[in-house]
């Protein structure tokens, strides 16, 4: 007891003089690690009371008492007086000689509540593989763990304490890579282990990864199995949290899950993570950000559990079961326009828990009902189709235009236009897979953006082409135009018109087939690709079929199909483009009272967006119906 009240007096002393600078520079992280450490190691310092280790327990006591000193000098709120309650708990067991268990479960409880309070982590877009590890591995750490990671390096014997072997099962379950990199990033105080900041924080996640997997026995499971390994859980859970965390708060998975998933941690780490995972983790972080009082976070992330998870899984859900995705859209939903109007934590805890509900619903769904050959391949085509047809109207409209007006030499800046929208889509896709990360609300203003002027643009066209519907007028314009030149701006417009309407789909449409693959079996790829390609032929025997037949038609009939054609696609993107850009959180959302749907028309039972949609048909309506004026013979 007397060691006890020395410590305590040197950690009140420590409060004392340095509390202003701790609050300033404590990084709970650091905590993070100390409270793991605590856990990882309580069972070689101390066995049924009795310290078996002098050395090891003293660390111990350091360690706890340097988090009730820094969780004492946090700024004062509600959230650090409760870290610092633990931190006190978790050293008076230890000042006790707890039992492991109770260390454990103390830790635990601590590591959680601090990982809540500290600020994410910025995790690589891509993690090292074996092949650039292990060298670095081999110049920066075997000289003191040793070649296999044992902790018998040259230097081993010279250290105290010594290395960490690796290899040890037991406390290796203990061990969070989070931890890991910590002690990468920032050493250990008291002991040999240095900074290693002069690596790329890539270079040590890597790391951290690789060490952390040294324990475990890689099964070389088949890819099936893996797949299923990475889809219990998020990258996040399984760096921030130690196989035995995961194990506790994931009761109906074996350990054996958590073990291998740790022994091919890259690859599951650089696995496409399941949308459904995705989303559970936003909701997770909804629940923290909201309980701290950070609203705006939390409705962000509220936003992105549906955009960046759930909406990902839709077109599969709608062959399962159609009611229970519309049920879980509303829920999300509900919940953003809780988070809005400040409703209670408890509520918001409680719409968090239905929605989770219905979620593992989808998974029981889905892991009883995998995807058919027929509806895998129906609805791989209908990805294409439904994307495509849109883009494909756009670009036929402007190209036949463009014929009937005996410009043939303009098509190719149709073709430029989205030529360059497959391509920047696809460096886009890449770029967000390996680079940079694009929110699935950036994603949807991208899209909502690009489809709001896109209806702009056709409305315009279509108002111009119903001024040409007479054929003395289009014999005028033709005459004109085959004997001048269109001016540049005239000729960038077209490349820009044919870019956004493929732009637009182009990013989303390989999310949405990312989605599919991550939901089917290696065996199944095949169908995946018969879809895409039956598809893709039926988009081009559609290009065939008006391409050939448009040309046949008489100019006013022409005319009059296109001017039609695209009114309508301006009906079809307005509406499109207000349902994303209220899913972006950029425009308000006012329910309709009719729950009216027909996603391929762009109509969503809002008023905002049928708002919109009936701005389209009234100036349609006004522009065919009013006295033909003297047809306009200009040039554009």
């Amino acid at each position: 007891m007397r060691y006890f009240s020395h410590r305590w007096l040197y950690c009140l002393l420590l409060v004392l003089f340095t509390s202003k600078s701790i609050a300033q520079s404590t990084d709970l992280h650091q905590l993070v690690q100390l409270a793991e450490y605590i856990g990882a190691d309580y069972s070689a310092a101390v066995s049924e009371g009795t310290i078996i280790d002098a050395g090891e327990y003293e660390e111990m006591s350091n360690f706890a008492g340097i988090l009730v000193a820094q969780t004492a000098a946090l700024p004062p709120e509600d959230v650090a007086t409760a870290l610092n309650k633990q931190s006190i708990t978790l050293a008076q067991a230890v000042e006790n000689k707890a039992d492991l268990q109770d260390i454990k479960r103390l830790t635990s409880g601590l590591r959680s509540a601090l990982l809540a309070a500290a600020p994410a982590k910025v995790l690589p877009a891509k993690w090292l593989g074996a092949d650039i590890v292990q060298p670095l591995y081999k110049e920066h750490c075997a000289l003191c763990h040793g070649e296999q990671g044992k902790g018998d390096g040259a230097q081993a014997k010279f250290l105290t304490p010594p290395p960490i072997d690796f290899t040890d099962k037991e406390r290796a379950l203990n061990r969070s890579i989070a931890g890991l990199f910590a002690a990468i990033q920032e050493g250990l105080d008291g002991t040999a282990m240095p900074s290693f900041k002069q690596l790329t924080l890539e270079q040590q996640w890597s790391l951290a990864a690789y060490v952390g997997s040294l324990a475990f026995e890689n099964r070389n499971e088949p890819p099936e199995e893996q797949r299923a390994v990475a889809k219990a859980l998020t990258a996040r859970d399984w760096i921030m949290f130690s196989p035995n965390e995961l194990a506790t708060s994931h009761s109906n998975l074996d350990m054996e899950v958590f073990e291998q998933g740790r022994a091919d941690l890259v690859d599951v780490l650089n696995k496409p993570q399941d949308p459904l995972a995705i989303a559970r983790q936003k909701l997770t972080l909804v629940q923290e950000a909201y309980a701290q009082g950070d609203n705006d976070a939390a409705h962000a992330l509220a936003v992105s559990a549906y955009l960046d998870g759930f909406e990902l899984v839709e077109s599969t859900l709608d062959n399962h079961d159609t009611q229970l995705r519309k049920s879980i859209e509303a829920d999300l939903l509900h919940l953003r326009k809780q988070i809005t109007s400040m409703s209670s934590t408890t509520e918001i805890q409680r719409s968090i828990t239905l929605i989770n509900s219905k979620l593992d619903q989808i998974d029981k769904l889905l892991a009883t009902s995998s995807l058919s050959s027929t509806t895998l391949f129906t609805t791989s085509a209908i990805i294409l189709l439904r994307e495509g047809i849109e883009a494909l109207l756009v670009v036929l409209a402007l190209v036949m235009v463009l014929i009937r007006a005996d410009r043939r030499d303009i098509v190719k800046y149709v073709h430029m236009g989205w030529g360059l929208a497959v391509i920047l889509g696809i460096i886009t896709w890449i770029i967000a897979q390996y680079v940079i990360t694009i929110s699935g609300a950036s994603r949807e203003v991208m899209e909502g953006v690009g489809a709001l002027l896109a209806a702009i643009i056709l409305f315009y066209v279509g108002f111009w082409m119903h001024g040409k519907a007479n054929a003395k007028a289009w014999q005028q314009f033709i005459e004109k135009a085959i004997h001048s030149n269109l001016q540049q701006g005239t000729l960038w417009g077209i490349v820009g018109l044919s870019f956004i309407a493929v732009y637009r789909e182009i990013f989303e449409t390989i999310l949405f087939y990312q989605a599919l693959a991550s939901q089917i079996t290696a065996s199944q790829y095949p169908l995946l690709w018969a879809g895409i390609a039956a598809g893709a032929v039926t988009l081009a025997l559609l290009t065939w079929i008006i391409t050939r037949y448009s040309i046949r038609l008489p100019l006013a009939t022409f005319f009059s199909i296109t001017t039609y054609l695209l009114l309508f696609l301006s009906f079809v993107l307005m509406g499109k483009a207000v349902a994303a850009l209220q899913e972006a959180a950029l425009l308000i959302r006012s329910p309709f009272p009719v729950p009216v749907e027909i996603d391929w028309l762009g109509i969503h039972p809002t008023w905002e967006g049928l708002a919109s949609q009936l701005t389209i048909v009234l100036l349609s309506a006004w522009m065919l119906l009013k006295p033909s004026r003297k047809p306009d013979t200009s040039q554009h």
